[in-house]
């Protein structure tokens, strides 16, 4: 379990009750020991109690405080699991079948996070990737995007028009490429060293050549006569 794949893991939570044939009141207790993620578990014994769990309506105690836990921010759950998608390629070791399967299982994985309607339907995800590349190609520098990101209770398009209007109107910000190219050190050649020549190097000696103006070689004197 993690919180990238919580959805299939609420789906596989559901075939194993029908499938299992513990008592109601320990299928909650044997969930919980079996989270891997020690986040995730350490996260679950702090919140809730054995005696908690332990009862018949365990599981929806278990389930209820998983999805507080893994689904947080639903906002932030859209978000990264439509980032995931937008992101992905096939790379040369990945054969064609592979690639639409994998493809279908990141797309599923945006579906599973979008929020019910009042029948408890999934809300169609067209208008929450829309809204993913209405935020991605407005082109923010990191802190920018994320200040938009926490000003949203739902990834729509119209919810990010609505925050970048009224966190910037007319203003001109910084885009992502600009933030990066004034952090940037430029090579200026005139800035260049030009290149010493020894001031003094003996005719058979090349290991004791001196540089600059520190050394002078002593003057030697003239022969008598």
């Amino acid at each position: 379990l993690d919180k990238d794949d919580y959805p299939l893991f609420k789906k596989k939570v559901e075939a194993w009750e029908i499938l299992t044939s513990l008592d109601a009141d320990k299928r909650a207790l044997k969930l919980a020991v079996s989270i891997k993620c020690r986040t995730i578990s350490a996260e679950v014994f702090s919140r809730l109690t054995v005696a908690q769990m332990n009862v018949d309506a365990g599981m929806k105690i278990l389930m209820t405080e998983l999805d507080k836990i893994c689904l947080a921010n639903t906002v932030e759950g859209v978000f990264t699991a439509i980032e995931k998608l937008e992101n992905f390629k096939r790379t040369e070791e990945m054969s064609i079948m592979d690639y639409l399967d994998e493809f279908s299982r990141l797309k599923r994985l945006v579906s599973e996070y979008m929020p019910a309607d009042e029948d408890g339907n999934k809300v169609d995800c067209s208008d929450s990737i829309l809204a993913y590349r209405l935020m991605k190609h407005a082109n923010l520098i990191e802190s920018e995007e994320l200040l938009v990101r926490a000003h949203l209770k739902e990834l729509t398009s119209d919810a990010i028009i609505d925050v970048l209007k009224r966190v910037y109107g007319d203003r001109k910000v910084k885009t992502a490429a600009s933030a990066c190219s004034s952090n940037t050190v430029t090579y200026d050649p005139s800035m260049k060293c030009k290149e010493e020549k020894p001031f003094y190097m003996d005719k058979d000696d090349n290991e004791n050549c001196f540089y600059g103006n520190y050394y002078q070689k002593p003057r030697r004197p003239n022969k008598a006569g």
